[in-house]
This record gives structure tokens, sequence and C-alpha cells, in this order.
């Protein structure tokens, strides 16, 4: 609750007379002036993705190159993911498919590339033929890649950079 005299904007004196301080997140600047993209994303604390379906896949059932949307916590969009495969491989191998996926931010520059090479299908071979995705910057060199680790009961997942150290663990529901 505000007092009567004072500005907007000011900490409320506490008991004690010290002010309540509370801190504000990091602005977060604009993309046009980030030099390396990769360093645009270092500014959200978490980033959901959402997957774009197309008229044509909902009605048909055909499969098309799928297009994700990345979103910010307050809803912001921040890049967008586009896949690129052939439609035999599409229908061919399914989930299990190859293909490379461009990420844009939403001006429009690309920040990244991922190359998913093909994997067996989860079958009675699932846990020798693990998923990988590799990722490379805007000018074609490796920054790294993801690569699924063994584990029955969740999907795990592990970043790698360039060099082979593990960055961090992804989970995700089975």
């Amino acid at each position: 609750m505000m007092q009567p005299g004072m500005p907007m904007g000011q900490p409320m004196p506490m008991a004690g007379g010290m002010p309540a301080q509370i801190p504000m997140p990091a602005p977060i600047p604009s993309p046009a002036s980030i030099t390396d993209p990769l360093q645009y994303l270092q500014y959200y604390p978490a980033l959901g993705v959402m997957q774009q379906k197309s008229i044509m896949e909902i009605m048909c059932g055909c499969d098309a190159n799928q297009e994700y949307e990345v979103v910010a916590t307050d809803g912001r969009k921040v890049l967008k993911l586009q896949e690129e495969s052939n439609a035999c491989c599409r229908f061919c191998c399914g989930p299990s498919r190859p293909f490379e996926a461009k990420v844009v931010m939403m001006t429009g520059q690309e920040i990244c590339r991922f190359n998913r090479p093909f994997r067996c299908f989860p079958s009675c071979c699932w846990c020798c033929w693990l998923q990988l995705l590799e990722a490379f910057d805007s000018h074609g060199a490796k920054i790294g890649e993801i690569k699924q680790l063994w584990s029955i009961f969740n999907r795990e997942f592990q970043m790698i950079d360039e060099v082979g150290n593990p960055k961090f663990d992804i989970m995700g529901p089975m």
C-alpha cells in the first residue's frame, strides 16, 4: 500500500527504516543490438516450445514439415524453428526420420541449424540407436549436440558443447 505523499515507484519504508528492495530482472536488449544471436537466449530464464500445425496437416492427416514457436514465460515469441525434410522420409520413416531444422529469430535472422541423422524407430533395439541432434551456428560450425541418454522411465537428453563437455540435462515425459 502506498503512503500518502510518496512518489510512485519509490520503495516503501519498512519497520526499522530500511526500504523493501525488490530485485528487478535484467532488461532484455533488442535483437538488433546483439552481435551473437545465441547470446540473446541468455536473457531468458526459461523458454517453452509450441508446435504449429497447418490446416492441411490437420484435415488430411498428412505429415508436413514441422514448425515450432519458442516463447518466453511471459508469452512473447522469441524464435521460430522450421523443419526441412522430404515427403518420402516423413511418410516412410515417421518420427524417426532424418531432418534439418533452422532456428530463426522473429526478425528473420538465422541463429543456428539442427541436423538429425536417421535413427531406428523405437523397437527391440531402441537402446542401441538413441537419438542424436547436432547443432551448428549460422556459419556452419558445429556448436554442440543433444544426445539421448539410456533411460527406462523418462526421456533424458544431454546437451554437449563443441568439445564434448556436458552443459546441461534435458528431461521429458516418456
